[in-house]
């Protein structure tokens, strides 16, 4: 399989553009509650974003580590520069974005502690969910899946397949296990939606063997069941865990779709889409701390308790998060990932990675 995936790419730019929908609905209801109703259910589909995203990150991580085994020099050596590469990919901009939260106005029911920050190092690892940061829930399940993988590629090149097959069957276990006895209630890695990248990573399988037929049914019926989850409350699919069922789910045949149809020189979504996805976790990091600088912005110039407000609201909130995270991707990221990336231990050469295979 290639390492750039180009549709993967344009799908990733959705389920950022998503997550960041949803979170404007929300800032435009608090700017005029009048539209909360109308809010609430425009708001709906953007739950499904993270659903999408953990998908793409199974699929694209086990194609990475594949290749990786393929070309490395040794299983412990290709397991720790995959490592490295995460860790260069998701942690510095966490960092900034993190630091920039803290200075901003607090949130209702967020805290807001510099010293609480810097006296857990974990928070600052993502090893525990940092809930200074409301959306960095999700790189914590994204860690772990990493942590998970690279163990796995100690296995080598052969046994990888089949040690994540068994991997996944005890992690399976271990969530039935969960819900029968209550074993590992607050253990929070032990989260259905981790289910999300098994999925990824049975496609990415099912790519790799060859397997392209059915893509355009495959991302009609993942459509037609996202769409139609849109009857059910978002609320209630959340408290209840349901949203591997009602949106991780539906993901997987939309990524196999895409992927094969790509493969197949059948379909190639827009050039300017695909652009958009490159900055893509970018957009999943600011668009937070834009959104709150918005809020505290607002009563002060008059833009609040209308719906001419509400609707400006609206419209700002999108489009500022996707400057800033255009601006991110040019200034922040792609320099602090060429500069990590650049040497490896002992001062040898990283060559350039591919777009589709940072992004996650």
């Amino acid at each position: 399989m290639p390492y750039r995936f180009q549709n993967i790419q344009a799908l990733r730019a959705v389920a950022a553009s998503l997550v960041l929908f949803a979170h404007a609905c929300n800032f435009a209801a608090g700017a005029e509650p009048s539209l909360a109703s109308a809010m609430w259910a425009m708001r709906h589909v953007g739950h499904m974003g993270v659903d999408i995203f953990f998908v793409i990150s199974g699929f694209i991580m086990v194609v990475v580590a594949r290749r990786g085994l393929e070309n490395g020099p040794s299983p412990a050596r290709v397991a720790i520069d995959f490592l490295r590469h995460r860790a260069v990919r998701i942690y510095p901009l966490f960092w900034i974005t993190l630091a920039v939260l803290l200075i901003l106005p607090a949130v209702p029911g967020v805290p807001h502690d510099w010293m609480a920050v810097l006296r857990d190092p974990t928070r600052l690892l993502l090893l525990v969910d940092p809930t200074e940061d409301v959306i960095a829930w999700s790189l914590t399940r994204e860690i772990y899946f990493y942590g998970a993988v690279a163990l796995i590629m100690l296995f080598g090149p052969r046994r990888f397949a089949s040690a994540f097959v068994i991997a996944a069957i005890l992690f399976v276990l271990l969530l039935v296990a969960k819900a029968v006895t209550g074993f590992g209630r607050d253990v929070s890695m032990l989260d259905r939606i981790a289910l999300e990248f098994i999925i990824g990573a049975g496609i990415a399988a099912l790519i790799a063997s060859g397997v392209r037929a059915g893509w355009r049914t495959a991302i009609v019926a993942g459509v037609a069941l996202l769409a139609a989850s849109a009857a059910l409350s978002p609320d209630a699919i959340l408290l209840s865990g349901t949203r591997f069922l009602v949106w991780g789910i539906p993901a997987g045949p939309i990524l196999y779709g895409l992927v094969a149809a790509e493969q197949t020189n059948t379909l190639l979504l827009p050039a300017w889409l695909r652009d958009f996805g490159d900055a893509s976790y970018s957009l999943y990091m600011w668009h937070t701390p834009v959104l709150i600088l918005l809020a505290a912005l607002w009563p002060a110039i008059g833009l609040s308790g209308s719906l001419v407000g509400g609707v400006t609201a609206l419209v700002a909130g999108n489009v500022l998060s996707i400057l800033v995270a255009r601006l991110s991707y040019t200034w922040i990221e792609t320099p602090l990932m060429a500069r990590g990336l650049a040497k490896r231990a002992g001062g040898e050469s990283v060559p350039a990675v591919p777009a589709a295979t940072a992004r996650s």
